[in-house]
């Protein structure tokens, strides 16, 4: 009878630790450089210059300003700047990795808008291409808000809209 309860107690913990390995891996981490060694804490909102790590994929905003667009040339709406946010992308995985500008948003007080705008005085834009195993890139994503608001970049490349989900806050309020 223990035999029965034991081989049944071994299953029910193998159980769970499959089920945590398949779901570890879809969590957003915060990559912790302050101590000696790497360390990933689960988190999903993000400041700028921290790493945020979504399997094995590294993304970090290094800083943020906003710019008035040239009047005859840029075509800003009423009340908006553009906002250029400097990225940095991190492949850690031993998989390719693709990524693109259309995977990111700008989010101003929860109306969304793209980041592929491209102000005639904006280098070095972020559009798309693929990292292979420890390359890295970096880049401006430009998009429109009005920048009294609270400023979020938002990057979710995965389909499914509950895993991956990646916010920087880019003002402090």
């Amino acid at each position: 009878m223990w035999i029965t309860t034991l081989i049944i107690i071994i299953i029910i913990i193998i159980g769970f630790w499959q089920t945590y390995t398949k779901y570890s891996g879809d969590l957003v981490k915060k990559v912790d450089t302050t101590s000696s060694k790497n360390t990933l804490k689960p988190q999903s909102i993000f400041k700028v210059g921290e790493t945020a790590e979504y399997k094995d994929i590294q993304f970090k905003v290094n800083d943020f300003r906003s710019i008035d667009g040239y009047p005859k040339i840029d075509k800003l709406d009423a009340g908006n700047q553009f906002v250029v946010v400097n990225i940095t992308i991190t492949n850690k995985s031993n998989k390719k990795f693709d990524y693109d500008s259309y995977f990111f948003h700008l989010d101003d007080n929860g109306k969304q808008t793209d980041t592929t705008e491209s102000p005639y005085n904006v280098t070095d834009s972020l559009d798309s291409g693929t990292l292979r195993k420890d390359e890295s890139t970096t880049g401006n994503l430009v998009g429109q808000a009005n920048t009294n608001h609270q400023l979020k970049l938002i990057y979710q490349q995965d389909t499914n809209f509950t895993k991956g989900k990646i916010t920087f806050k880019l003002n402090q309020e």
